[in-house]
C-alpha cells in the first residue's frame, strides 16, 4: 500500500493496488514511504504554511508516476517536489516554481521528466548517488543545479535549453558525473563551479550557448572533460578558469565566436590538453593566458585561426619553464614560434 497523509485541508488520498491505477492526489500531500502511486490528474498548488512550501513531499522507498500530468507552482510556491530517499519518479512536468524539484536525499531516480519556466530545473541539494535519465530542462533560470557536497550524483541522456543562467551547474560537490547530455542555447552551457572536484563530463554537447560552451571554474579541481563537443557557441568552448589539475582530453571546439579553448587565471595550474580538435573559431584554437603556468599541452590538432589570432597562443614569453609544455601538436600558426 502508498500512503497519502494530507498535510493541510487540500489533501487527499492515494491509494495503490497491485495493479497501481491512476489515484487521486491533492495538493500538500505527503506520498510515501512504499508502494506505487500513479497520478490521475494535473495539479495547481499555492502556498499553504509558512511550514509547507510544497506541492508534493516524496518519502521512498516508493515508486511514483506522475503519469503524462503537470504540477505547477502558483502563489509564490517553492518547491514543485521535495524528494527524501531512494524515490523512483516519472514522467511528468513541473513549471512555474522557485525550485522544480529539490533532494537532499540519497538514490533517488528520476526519468523522463520536464522541468520549464522555474528558477531551478532541479536542484540535488547536498544529495548522493541520485541518477537522472531522460530529463528536459528548459526555459528556467538554471536547468540541472548539483551543489552543496552533492556527491556521486549522475546525469545522463538529458538536454537543457534556452536557460537564461547555465544548462547545468555543478558546484561545492564532487565526483558527479555528466554524460551524453545536451546544452542548447543556455546562458552557459556546462558549468563546473567553484570547490568541484573529482567531477567527470563525457560525451556531452554545448551548442549555441550564449557564453562559453563548457566553463571550469575557480577552486575547481582534477575535473575530467572527455570527447565533448562544444560548437557555435557565443564565448570560449572550453573556459579553464583559475581551476587545477582539470584534464582536457579528445573534445573538440568549432565555431564557437571566442577561443576554442582557453586556459586562464592565476598560479601554477597544472592542466593538461590532450588529443583535442580546434577547427574555425573566432578567436584563437588554444590560448593560455600570462597568469597561468605548468600546464601541458599535447597531440591537439589546430587549424583555421586566422590573423590577428593563432591556431596557438601562449601569452607566457618565450616558452621559459615554469611556463607551459607545448609538444607534438599540429597546427599552421602559433605565437609565440617556440611553440611545438
Amino acid at each position: 500500500m502508498a500512503v497519502a497523509a494530507g498535510l493541510g485541508p487540500l489533501a487527499g488520498l492515494a491509494t495503490a493496488a497491485s495493479a497501481a491505477p491512476p489515484a487521486p492526489v491533492a495538493c500538500h500531500t505527503r506520498l510515501g514511504p512504499g508502494g506505487t502511486v500513479v497520478l490521475d490528474r494535473d495539479l495547481t498548488c499555492g502556498p499553504l504554511s509558512v511550514d509547507q512550501d510544497e506541492a508534493l513531499v516524496i518519502l521512498g522507498p516508493v515508486t511514483v508516476d506522475l503519469n503524462g500530468h503537470t504540477i505547477t507552482c502558483v502563489g509564490g510556491l517553492r518547491v514543485g517536489i521535495q524528494l527524501g530517499a531512494s524515490v523512483k519518479l516519472k514522467n511528468g512536468t513541473i513549471t512555474g516554481c522557485s525550485v522544480g524539484l529539490e533532494t537532499d536525499g540519497v538514490r533517488n531516480t528520476l526519468e523522463r521528466l520536464t522541468v520549464t519556466g522555474n528558477g531551478v530545473g532541479i536542484r540535488i541539494l547536498g544529495g548522493v548517488r541520485n541518477t537522472m535519465t531522460s530529463i528536459l530542462a528548459d526555459g528556467n533560470v538554471v536547468g540541472v543545479l548539483m551543489d552543496d557536497g552533492a556527491d556521486g550524483n549522475a546525469v545522463s541522456d538529458s538536454t537543457a535549453s534556452n536557460n537564461t543562467d547555465a544548462g547545468f551547474l555543478v558546484h561545492e560537490g564532487g565526483r558527479n558525473v555528466l554524460s551524453g547530455n545536451r546544452a542548447l542555447g543556455n546562458g552557459r552551457g556546462f558549468v563546473v563551479g567553484s570547490g568541484e572536484l573529482r567531477t567527470q563530463l563525457t560525451g556531452n554537447v554545448a551548442e549555441h550557448n550564449e557564453g562559453p560552451g563548457f566553463f571550469v571554474g575557480a577552486s575547481a579541481s582534477s575535473i575530467v572533460l572527455k570527447g565533448n563537443h562544444a560548437v557555435s557557441n557565443g564565448g570560449d568552448g572550453f573556459q579553464i578558469f583559475d581551476s587545477s589539475r582539470t584534464q582536457v582530453i579528445e573534445n573538440e571546439a568549432r565555431g564557437n565566436a571566442a577561443n576554442g579553448f582557453l586556459v586562464a587565471g592565476n598560479g601554477e595550474d597544472n592542466n593538461l590538453l590532450q588529443r583535442n580538435s580546434a577547427v574555425g573559431n573566432g578567436m584563437n584554437g588554444i590560448a593560455i593566458d600570462v597568469n597561468s603556468t605548468r600546464n601541458h599541452v599535447v597531440g591537439n590538432t589546430v587549424t583555421g585561426h586566422s590573423a590577428p589570432f593563432f591556431d596557438l597562443l601562449d601569452m607566457n614569453p618565450n616558452c621559459r619553464r615554469p611556463a607551459n609544455t607545448w609538444t607534438g601538436n599540429t597546427v599552421v600558426t602559433k605565437s609565440p614560434d617556440c611553440l611545438r
